[in-house]
This record gives structure tokens, C-alpha cells and sequence, in this order.
């Protein structure tokens, strides 16, 4: 027996104990005070009437007790009165406040779907309110918020101070019915930590709901318990930068700064112009941009770019290592795309020096020479000087991209590169609004949207592109369904359905284009018809296609072997694309035919 479960039966036996204690105190005080002659208290119901005017204050004076024992009986009620007041008010506002209230306004409410927040802040509020315009009758609860404004989304938004948990079973207790939607739960805080620990006792601890408040997160999560929420009734969305190998079912993770990577290079492409981009800050959200560059703008001979990143502060003296921990994440990426080095220290004369985990050394000047003719192979250049010292850089770069975690910091940067340097680079800034001239990216309306959060469009793509593939097996080919893949496979297929903007961009033509292409009926079933009547060269597309495979395995860590094995992460296809079969180039076509899924 918990200790919650035992105090609500202590409980129950001490209030048990004081109602029948009562009960017995107005009989003994009705049965003494009948045998006076002048006694106004007749019955217990008369003692009753004395002992609620007395407690509450009132004394209507109506009825009073004459004996001495009454007298002292009433003399112990005026003193429980003075704590009886305060006692009352608590209980009526602990009973507004309880799951019995909340149960009754879910109940009432009749929404097609809850989706719940364990807070109310900025993030949740710009969620909920593009939910809200959703075509659904949707409902709002946001956790531990008792005093916010209540017609914040007219009639569907409820405030309550119970936790999260204790939402979730009011929530799904009861429901039989497997038509209804399946709640949803957004843990948004800034806390990763704990977001991560609440989602993991919901998601894998008993199916008590008050042992999963005493029950550790990593012991629920290690010990394989049921889930406390059906995965076919509730999905959790947990704000952490943990990636899950395999996470419970039901749990699906965010990390802000992979969102807003993900995000600007959805909404800002690269053009068939841009051959030097600059990133200039530091931190998570530069490796993401990083990373999402190199997964995302694969457009094989028709573009290739130079990526220079400058993370050195201003402050300091020394790098703050993005080329580190970025090779670090992902060392076998140089067998795909070129990085570089730029070091000071290396005379201008010198050929390239080749360093560890395949990172070529070079000089500034060198680089410099190199800078205005395109690139043979898409290139990662880490600098170890500031920014600021490399005027030349910045002179011929096509897109600079600040992104350091202070918003003030990249206007002011922002604002200095404009008045130092004569640059025609388009610049872009992290933070919530845009200056003159400057394009803001990573506000909380572009992040916290229902298809950034939830991603459901994306999943979607990514199922159709397994099932796709199955379509095409023969019978003797074991054929895996959505939810039997590993982890792995998901997101491989996620990243090939991350492509899918790109792609449509070569089918139609849109490389020169600033912004994404809408994704219309129109625009697809252009694309499709021009990759299936061979108007982009057939070929040159299984390239380009072949070349995302491969710089997603190698960023995930995977090499070549005659064999596959998933476990060593060793794959036979690794190989560059003349040396596949004829066979194998025929499976790129893959994901190229899936944009016909976008018609429906």
C-alpha cells in the first residue's frame, strides 16, 4: 500500500470519527436540555439548528440551551466556530478546484478532441491557437494555470491547478469508444528534464495513476511497465533534446533548435545562386542548421555550396568548437561532403593539411582564391578566426545566417556587417522579429505549429514512402510494416519525405525561387509528370537521390560492407553511384514516384 492511499484511509477514519462525535454531542446536548422547562432545544434537530447558527457565526438567538451543560456545550462551539469559517471557505474552494469540477466541465464540454498542456505559457498559447482554427471541435486544458483569462478560446479552454497526469485519466477514464480522437499531451517547459521524467512515468509506468507520481521515470522506463495511457488513445510530445533509439509508444520528442533548423530551411531554400552561405553563431541551434543543410539541400551537380561557420565569440579568445562536437555527432560525414579547416596559423603557400577524421587544414587566403568559383562538392569550412576579421568572406557570401542565442546580439551584429562591409548577401537573424532588410526566422508562431510539433504531414509521407517500397518487393521479400521498422528506418524515411520540397523544386523548375514552392495538386502532378516523361534527366535525379541515402548513413555512422548489417551499421550500396547495378539505381526512383502521394 503507497502512502497517498494510505492517507486518504486515514483521512476518511478521522472525519468519520468527528461526524459521529457530533452526532453524539447534540443528542446528549437535546436529551439534557428537554427536561428544562424553559429550554427552546426540544429535539436533535433543534440542537442541530443551535449548533450550525453558532459555528457559522449567525446566533439568530432563536434557540438557546439554559443548563449547564448546554451552556458549556455552547461555549465549545463558539470556539470551534472561530476555525470553522476559514475551514469552510478552504473546503469550497478545494472542491471548485478538484478532479470532480474538471470531470464535469470535460464531460459538458462535448469536444471532438483534448489536447492538454502542462503549463500556460508563450509556446503553449501559440500551439493552442492554431489548434483552435483546426476544422474540429477541439478542447484546451492547461495544467497548473488557475488564474488565467477564462474566454481566452471562447467556451473550450479550461484553466485547472491539477497536474498533468491527473488531467490525462479524467481524460481517458471511461471512454470505450475507440472512435474518439486520441488526446494529446504537450510538455513544453523550458525544464527538459523534467518534461522528460513526466512524459516517461505517463508513458511506461503502472496503469495506477497515483503510483505514477512515487514510480521513477528511468525505473518505469527500464522495467518495461504497461502504459499508464493506451498508445491508441493518448500521444505525448516532450520538449528534450534526447533521441530515443526506441522510445515508448505513444512518445514523440521536439528539440526547439532542430525545429527551427528545420523550419528555415523549409521556408528560406537555397537558390541555384548561392554558393557561399555564412553561419555565425554557436551552440545547438548552428549544428542543427548544419546538419539540416546537409540532409536537405542535396541538389547534386546543379548546385553545390561552400558553408562557412564562424562560432568564435567576441569575447573570447578561443572557438567555441562547433567543428568539433559537429564531427564529434557525425565523423564519417567527410566521406560524402568536403570540411575544412580554416586555420590561421597555415602559411598561404602550403597545400591543404590533412588532420583527423578526414578535416583538411587550409589557409584563409587560400580559401579566399577559392571563393568565387563554385565548389566541385558541397563544403563544410569551420573557422577558427572571427568573424569579423574576414571581411573578404562576407564581401562574396550569397546568404549570411546569424543565429548566437541572443536576439539583440544578431541585430547587432546584423546591423554592423551592413555598415562595415559592402556585402549583397542575403541576411537572415534568429529571433522573433525582423528588421529592415533583415529576415527574422525561428519566432515562436513558425516553431510551435501543429504540423512542426506533431509532424503528422511528414509522417504521413513517410509511411507512404515505406509502403511504397513494399509495393514494389516480390513476394519472397519480407515486407515491413510503419510500426514494425526500427527506429533508424523511420527516420530514414522521415528524411527522404524531408526531401520531398526539394525534389519538386528540380522536377518544376523553382531553383532560382526564395521561398518554398507551394505544395499543390497542381504543382505535384507537374513535378510527377516530369520525372515519369524523363524531362529532368532521369539519371542525374538517382544521383542526387543516391547522394541524400548516402550523407544521411554517414551522418548516422554507418560505412561500407559486402554485407548488410544493421547492427554494425554496415551497408553494400554505400558506394558512389557508378558502381551500383542497374537494378539498384532503379530503386532511387523511389522516393522520386512518391510525390505522386501528394495528389491525394
Amino acid at each position: 500500500m503507497n502512502n497517498s492511499k494510505r492517507n486518504r484511509i486515514r483521512n476518511r477514519i478521522l472525519i468519520c470519527m468527528a461526524v459521529a462525535t457530533l452526532v453524539v454531542m447534540l443528542f446528549l446536548l437535546a436529551h439534557v436540555e428537554q427536561k428544562a422547562s424553559n429550554s427552546t432545544i426540544k429535539t436533535p434537530l433543534d440542537a442541530l439548528w443551535y449548533f450550525l447558527a453558532t459555528v457559522t457565526t449567525v446566533g439568530y438567538g432563536d434557540v438557546s440551551p439554559v443548563t449547564p451543560f448546554g451552556k458549556a456545550m455552547g461555549i465549545f462551539f463558539i470556539l470551534l466556530s472561530c476555525g470553522f469559517i476559514s475551514i469552510l471557505i478552504t473546503s469550497i474552494i478545494h472542491f471548485m478546484n478538484s478532479s470532480a469540477i474538471l470531470r464535469a466541465r470535460i464531460f459538458l464540454a462535448r469536444v471532438d478532441r483534448w489536447y492538454i498542456f502542462d503549463r500556460y505559457c508563450p509556446e503553449s498559447v501559440c500551439l493552442a491557437r492554431q489548434l483552435s482554427a483546426m476544422p474540429e471541435d477541439n478542447g484546451f486544458i492547461f495544467c497548473g494555470a488557475e488564474h488565467q483569462i477564462r474566454d481566452l478560446f471562447k467556451f473550450r479552454c479550461i484553466f485547472t491547478s491539477l497536474s498533468v497526469d491527473n488531467v490525462l485519466s479524467i481524460c481517458t477514464s471511461g471512454k470505450k469508444n475507440n472512435s474518439i480522437p486520441k488526446p494529446a499531451v504537450f510538455l513544453i517547459g523550458e525544464n527538459e528534464e523534467s518534461n522528460l521524467k513526466t512524459a516517461l512515468a505517463i508513458s511506461s509506468a503502472d496503469t495506477d495513476f497515483e503510483s505514477c507520481r512515487t514510480v521513477s521515470a528511468s525505473e518505469a522506463f527500464n522495467n518495461g511497465a504497461a502504459s499508464v495511457t493506451d498508445p491508441d488513445k493518448v500521444q505525448i510530445y516532450c520538449r528534450t533534446c534526447v533521441r530515443f533509439q526506441t522510445p515508448p509508444k505513444g512518445l514523440h520528442t521536439f528539440d526547439p533548435s532542430e525545429l527551427t533548423a528545420r523550419a528555415y530551411w523549409a521556408e528560406n531554400p537555397l537558390t541555384r545562386s548561392e554558393k557561399n552561405v555564412i553561419l555565425i553563431g554557436e551552440g545547438a541551434l548552428i549544428n542543427f542548421l548544419i546538419e539540416q543543410a546537409v540532409l536537405v539541400n542535396v541538389f547534386g551537380p546543379l548546385l553545390r555550396c561552400r558553408y562557412h561557420i564562424f562560432s568564435k565569440n567576441e569575447e573570447s579568445t578561443r572557438n567555441s568548437h562547433t567543428d568539433e562536437s559537429f564531427m564529434e555527432d557525425h565523423p564519417r560525414i567527410t566521406d560524402v561532403i568536403d570540411v575544412v579547416s580554416v586555420n590561421t596559423m597555415v602559411p598561404p603557400a602550403e597545400d591543404p593539411i590533412l588532420m583527423k577524421n578526414g578535416i583538411k587544414s587550409v589557409s584563409v587566403e587560400a580559401l579566399q582564391e577559392e571563393s568565387g568559383e563554385a565548389p566541385a562538392n558541397d563544403t563544410l569550412c569551420f573557422h577558427e578566426e572571427h568573424w569579423d576579421s574576414n571581411h573578404a568572406c562576407l564581401e562574396t557570401a550569397d546568404r549570411i545566417i546569424i543565429c548566437s542565442s541572443s536576439e539583440m546580439d544578431n541585430i547587432r551584429i546584423a546591423e554592423k556587417i551592413r555598415l562595415l562591409c559592402p556585402t549583397m548577401a542575403r541576411l537572415f537573424i534568429f529571433g522573433n522579429d525582423s528588421i529592415d532588410g533583415v529576415s527574422g526566422f525561428g519566432s515562436l508562431r513558425q516553431l510551435y505549429t501543429p504540423e512542426r510539433i506533431m509532424r503528422e504531414e511528414l509522417l504521413r509521407r513517410a509511411v507512404a514512402l515505406n509502403e511504397y517500397y513494399n509495393s514494389l518487393q516480390d513476394d519472397k521479400y519480407k515486407k515491413t510494416c510503419w510500426e514494425d521498422l526500427s527506429m533508424f528506418s523511420r527516420r530514414s524515411n522521415m528524411a527522404a519525405a524531408d526531401h520531398m520540397n526539394t525534389k519538386i523544386r528540380i522536377l518544376t523548375g523553382n531553383l532560382d525561387r526564395k521561398t518554398a514552392v507551394p505544395i499543390d495538386p497542381d504543382t505535384t502532378v507537374l513535378a510527377i509528370n516530369n520525372f515519369r516523361e524523363n524531362t529532368v534527366d532521369r539519371e542525374l535525379c538517382r544521383r542526387i537521390e543516391h547522394e541524400r541515402w548516402m550523407r544521411f548513413h554517414y551522418m548516422y555512422g554507418w560505412r561500407y560492407g559486402k554485407e548488410r548489417d544493421n547492427e554494425r551499421r554496415l551497408h553494400p550500396l554505400l558506394v558512389p553511384f557508378e558502381q551500383l547495378t542497374a537494378k539498384e539505381q532503379e530503386l532511387d526512383d523511389i522516393s522520386w514516384e512518391l510525390i505522386s502521394t501528394l495528389q491525394d
